[in-house]
């Protein structure tokens, strides 16, 4: 567009020049007829032979007369030939820069078309490595997790395995000391008295009814441990399948919302490419009218001078060239420099809403991970505290008319878990709360995680202990 512009000034200043050569012309064929009077006594003298030699010494003595005036106006051709030649060699130059300058625009067109596909490409590489990256974690985490259950399930089932074996040993080995008593207060008993016999008799039914209670007791504990047990593994199956679905959730969401805000921003973006570019060739078109505008007044103007000033507008009319050049090109710079401006600006924009656009992604994706992991973080911790209370209560004897009965509880615990104290009310209940704390210390070590994040959690832990 810049090129079509100095060209049509180009032009306009040709024909204004044709115009003023035109009238200069017109007006010397105006005075040439005295010019042509005069001319007939030369072309009589160079007509008539003379024999006598005064009228050869005449005939050559007489020259062709020339008018200051026809040499005037020879010069004044001359110049505006010299004047054509010149503004052809400026017009043609004129057209080189302007084919050079298309040429250069057109280069950094395809320059700034080659940054902006490179620019997608890298932002589309850098959202899938996160993609892949946040998978690649989840997946990780997932596993992790799921070696750490298991882990933890083997340990505790080994720790369940080796203290039964050991109540086992105990309870044997207690069988056994009990049948030798029973024997050996059998031999006593016969070697003693009828009465003898009798209260022996008595107190081994004694002995073996309170045996069978206490056994039935132990059943009814085992019995009772292992359906505890069994509902708590239900519960915290349950529960990770709740989690599960809810992290399943999110992530859909998410990733829902993701997609929506990049559609919406793509079409804002494109629309606000489309106002640009209205508005960019309303601005030009305005411009270039108003050259043409002034360009035809400046014409106007110089043909209105070269009616009225005649010969003097040549001089006029050069230096009215030369000014409009000038001024054409202060124009042509400041249009450029505006067109830099508004393109540096544009460019500033795209890379500020691309840098908004990233650090919102990537605050939205530190937002969902902190999400996903304080969720991981309390379904953790809730899995440890119910290990450590199924453990409590499955080293817990409940004793005579603890049914129904509960208390709080607040224990300290080391890195491993060992019981450094513990804290037990029963509301007054002495024999209760001694059984709860007995079987805190024989539950000691209780399951902690490995996390040394979450373990910090595990200090000091309070629950609610039920007999039931």
């Amino acid at each position: 567009m810049d090129s079509q512009k100095k060209l049509t000034r180009a032009f306009l200043y040709a024909l204004a020049l044709h115009l003023t050569l035109l009238g200069l012309f017109a007006l010397s064929a105006l005075f040439k007829p005295k010019a042509e009077l005069m001319q007939p006594d030369a072309d009589i003298i160079h007509a008539t032979v003379v024999q006598s030699k005064s009228a050869s010494k005449a005939k050559s003595s007489v020259k062709p007369t020339v008018t200051p005036k026809e040499t005037k106006q020879q010069q004044l051709t001359e110049n505006t030939a010299n004047q054509e030649a010149q503004l052809l060699k400026e017009q043609e130059a004129e057209k080189l820069k302007a084919q050079a300058e298309a040429a250069k625009r057109e280069a950094e067109a395809a320059k700034k078309l080659e940054a902006t596909k490179l620019a997608a490409a890298k932002k589309e590489e850098a959202q899938k490595a996160i993609a892949e990256a946040a998978a690649e974690a989840k997946a990780k985490a997932e596993a992790k997790m799921k070696a750490a259950v298991t882990a933890e399930a083997k340990a505790e089932a080994k720790k369940t395995a080796e203290a039964e074996a050991k109540k086992q040993a105990a309870a044997e080995e207690k069988a056994k000391a009990a049948a030798e008593a029973r024997a050996e207060a059998a031999a006593q008993a016969k070697a003693e008295a009828k009465k003898a016999a009798e209260a022996e008799a008595k107190r081994q039914a004694a002995t073996e009814e309170k045996a069978k209670a206490a056994a039935e007791a132990k059943a009814e504990a085992a019995a009772q441990a292992k359906a505890e047990a069994k509902k708590a593994a239900e519960a915290e199956a349950k529960k990770r399948a709740a989690a599960d679905a809810k992290s399943k959730a999110a992530e859909a969401k998410a990733e829902a919302e993701a997609k929506l805000k990049a559609a919406q921003t793509k079409t804002e973006a494109k629309k606000a490419a489309e106002a640009e570019a209205k508005k960019q060739a309303a601005a030009d078109a305005k411009a270039k009218a108003a050259a043409e505008a002034k360009a035809e007044a400046k014409l106007k103007s110089a043909q209105a001078k070269a009616e009225a000033k005649k010969a003097a507008e040549a001089e006029a009319k050069k230096q009215a060239a030369a000014e409009a050049k000038a001024e054409a090109a202060a124009l042509a710079k400041e249009e450029a420099a505006a067109k830099a401006k508004a393109e540096a600006k544009r460019m500033a924009a795209l890379a500020a809403e691309e840098k908004a656009k990233l650090e919102a992604e990537a605050a939205e994706n530190a937002k969902a991970e902190a999400v996903a992991q304080a969720a991981s973080n309390a379904a953790e911790i809730e899995k440890y505290k119910g290990l450590i209370k199924a453990k409590v209560k499955r080293t817990w004897v409940a004793p005579p008319g603890s049914s129904g009965s509960s208390c709080s509880v607040r224990i300290r615990l080391s890195s491993d878990g060992t019981v450094m104290d513990s804290t037990v009310n029963c509301n007054g209940n002495d024999i209760f709360t001694r059984s709860v704390e007995n079987a805190i210390e024989r539950a000691s070590p209780l399951p902690v995680p490995s996390d040394k994040t979450l373990l910090k959690e595990f200090r000091a832990i309070s629950f609610t202990f039920n007999a039931n």
